[in-house]
């Protein structure tokens, strides 16, 4: 087989995994003098992230059928929590995915909620209101660009208008403060079938007005108060309600039998917070960001911003103190330009960042749903998965299944020497090794030795295995 030489990208060797790995056990013992209990899924999430990228933890190998080539892949944590690592490849993968598989040449406007502090911790640990205050933002919205359409294009009804959005669901804020926030990129318009079996059409609008906004973020407001009463989390109170208020009872958490006002407000960039207006709360909206149609430049800046990981390594530094700093990457209001914590106060806020489940920030709504009657007609449907080579049959079922149970999707590389896709050979686990019993090395060649299932010898120092590590 041919050696190739491949860069590494896994987290070892970094100043975050470093750390974590320095004051992993420390942090542990300090939540449990204090009585304080770490959750096994957030437990999960650090020994994940820890072994990301470790051979000896899993790896799979990955050769060509012409040439000879291997590849090895080290094992993914796959986590969505703050791995840079996976977070970065899972962005490089979906953003371009967004600009030409589902939006286009649309033009595409940025929509953010920031909830009240009275509902941002507890939601992002109910996946199921959590997915109910979301379909109530963007029910807002679709409510705003139907009845903007019926009235600019003179439809005879709302339902002849459709739209569509793509949301991505945010944990914490610059500085890793927990901070539930949604961002939802939804194309500047609608999509109007005038028939049931006529032609869909897309027709951008207006851009919206602050009054326009601000209706939307009271909407939403609206909309979670009675999502939260049907969940029992929210008991309304007619004392304080008013035409753009919103008066109650918290009837979950600690907050039990609190009571709170909330309000909808049009926000700009670099304003709005946490601060009560007379005693009341705001469902911040931002509209201001736009993309014109046919910016695919743009609309793939934007995508990587929103798919963009909560953390980077580069942003992260160990003092000689002991502390952590953390570079933000826009300045406070204070006009400060980094964040430090102490090692325990650091690793309490990556563990917030944990969900209960490993549910999709990625979602899909409208038009874009995967069960939308016109989801084929309105997206492009531009295919960017390499396909397999002619003549040769492609490489599923459970042969692909246990690679992709291990990595990314995106880890199926073409051979650098002769661009023709990479057949698996074999996956390897501490527990089994799967060998492909549809490998068929090229003519003349050699199959690689088995490594055993606890990945030693894995690298260029066994000369029987003539590939290297690729740990992506």
């Amino acid at each position: 087989m041919t050696q190739v030489a491949i860069r590494s990208r896994a987290p070892q060797g970094t100043r975050l995994h470093g750390i974590i790995l320095c004051w992993y056990e420390a942090w542990l013992r300090y939540r449990r003098e204090r009585d304080r209990s770490v959750p096994d899924v957030v437990r999960r999430e650090f020994e994940r992230f820890l072994r990301c990228g470790d051979p000896s933890f899993g790896y799979a190998l990955l050769g060509c059928r012409r040439c000879g080539t291997a590849r090895g892949f080290a094992r993914s944590c796959k986590g969505r929590a703050w791995c840079p690592h996976c977070l970065a490849r899972r962005q490089a993968k979906l953003a371009p995915r967004l600009v030409h598989s589902v939006f286009g040449m649309l033009p595409v406007r940025h929509w953010v909620l920031c909830l009240p502090p009275q509902l941002r911790y507890t939601l992002g640990y109910d996946p199921v209101m959590l997915t109910a205050v979301l379909s109530a933002f963007v029910e807002s919205i679709f409510r705003y660009l139907r009845r903007k359409a019926k009235r600019e294009f003179d439809l005879k009804t709302v339902e002849l208008a459709y739209p569509g959005a793509v949301s991505v669901i945010h944990r914490c804020s610059a500085d890793l403060d927990t901070n539930l926030h949604f961002h939802v990129l939804v194309p500047d318009g609608a999509f109007i079938r005038l028939t049931t079996d006529g032609p869909v059409t897309f027709r951008p609008v207006t851009p919206p007005t602050d009054e326009e906004i601000q209706a939307v973020a009271f909407g939403a407001c609206r909309l979670t108060c009675r999502a939260l009463e049907r969940g029992k989390h929210w008991r309304p109170l007619r004392s304080g309600s008013s035409s753009d208020t919103v008066a109650g009872k918290l009837t979950f958490g600690d907050r039990k039998g609190e009571r709170a006002k909330f309000f909808g407000e049009a926000a700009r960039y670099g304003k709005g917070g946490v601060a009560s207006r007379s005693g009341a709360y705001a469902f911040h909206v931002n509209a201001d960001h736009a993309v014109d149609a046919g910016d695919q430049q743009g609309l793939t800046e934007l995508a990587e911003y929103v798919l963009a990981p909560p953390i980077a390594d580069g942003q992260v530094a160990l003092r000689e103190s002991g502390s952590v700093a953390l570079d933000l990457r826009r300045t406070r209001h204070d006009g400060s330009g980094e964040a430090v914590w102490t090692p325990m106060e650091f690793l309490d806020r990556l563990a917030a960042l944990v969900g209960r489940t490993r549910a999709k920030s990625l979602r899909y709504h409208g038009v874009y749903a995967p069960n939308a009657a016109l989801r084929e007609a309105v997206m492009p449907w531009r295919v960017l998965e390499q396909p397999a080579p002619d003549g040769e049959e492609t490489d599923e079922s459970e042969a692909y299944g246990a690679y992709h149970a291990m990595h990314h999707a995106e880890d199926e590389p073409a051979c650098p020497l002769c661009c023709r896709r990479l057949t698996l050979i074999e996956v390897v686990t501490p527990r089994h090794t799967y060998r492909n019993p549809g490998w068929k090395p090229p003519d003349g060649g050699t199959n690689p030795r088995v490594q055993d299932s606890m990945g030693s010898n894995f690298g260029l120092r066994d000369a029987e295995v003539r590939g290297e590590i690729c740990r992506l």
